[in-house]
């Protein structure tokens, strides 16, 4: 395990492989774990791979603020300065699809290509899911019982939290592995260290506030882009709203469907996911 400081705060990252750079992000509610076991794994034979907690997540500190798009970016630019990467491709899911096009428009010599899954962006879609569905008002009392604080959740993890119920129910039947439950679902108990870690998060910082601002983020930006870009949606995400919107603003955008899959689907179809990620960057002239 390392820790580098950036920006006045320890961020925890792994490395593996050799070769060409491949950074991976996370998004909310997760860590770099996220990505370690299978998707990480599965590119290191090719090239080197770093994935880091992002602030607030993870190993890494928890600070008072510091949270939008736009910081987490310059986090990542600070982090890939000290680990001497000059160029790299970027993973990221969820809100770190979000931290990745901050950090390719802000730095597009540095970017050979983004792979954006299931990302969400407050510009392109306000709000990703009905907070009054009662699916969603069973989810948030559920949740390390948070009762009646729903709003205590950045709406976009709704969708992720969502997956993860509708996940359970399929393990349940014998529809997944049993490691996805030992190892994803079963975390978010009121006594487990990742659900503690979570609300020491939400109830002490500015990160649920700051997380769902657009941080100059715009669509009207998106068009300035330049970098390869590949966007992967599950068909049951709830975040196709902004896949339709990076449609519209990134007309060179190449667009994967993950079948049978939602927000979650580099988590449960690894193999797909890995299929079109290495056949996507193997594709791009360096």
């Amino acid at each position: 395990m390392s820790k580098i400081v950036v920006n006045g705060a320890e961020l925890h990252c792994q490395q593996m492989g050799e070769g060409g750079d491949i950074v991976m992000i996370h998004g909310l509610f997760a860590s770099l774990a996220f990505w370690y076991m299978s998707v990480m794994t599965g590119l290191a034979g090719r090239y080197r791979v770093t994935a880091y907690d992002l602030r607030g997540h993870g190993y890494s500190d928890v600070t008072e603020s510091g949270y939008t798009s736009a910081d987490m970016a310059s986090d990542l630019g600070g982090l890939l300065d000290q680990l001497a990467i000059e160029r790299a491709h970027l993973v990221a899911h969820s809100f770190g699809g979000s931290v990745a096009l901050q950090y390719a428009l802000t730095h597009p010599d540095r970017v050979l290509s983004l792979t954006l899954a299931d990302v969400w962006l407050p510009s392109l879609q306000p709000h990703p899911l009905d907070w009054n569905s009662a699916s969603w008002r069973d989810a948030a009392v559920n949740i390390a019982h948070l009762d009646d604080r729903p709003e205590a959740i950045p709406k976009v993890a709704q969708d992720a939290y969502r997956e993860w119920l509708r996940l359970q129910g399929q393990t349940a039947v014998g529809g997944f592995d049993a490691w996805i439950e030992s190892s994803l679902l079963s975390q978010w108990n009121s006594d487990s260290r990742v659900a503690k870690r979570w609300f020491q998060l939400v109830r002490t910082t500015s990160a649920v506030e700051e997380m769902g601002v657009e941080a100059g983020l715009t669509a009207d930006r998106l068009e300035s882009l330049v970098c390869p870009t590949l966007a992967m949606f599950g068909e049951h995400s709830g975040c196709l709203q902004t896949l339709r919107g990076l449609q519209q603003h990134l007309p060179g955008c190449r667009t994967v469907m993950v079948p049978g899959a939602g927000h979650l689907h580099p988590l449960v179809r690894p193999d797909v996911f890995l299929h079109h990620v290495t056949e996507f960057i193997g594709s791009v002239t360096t």
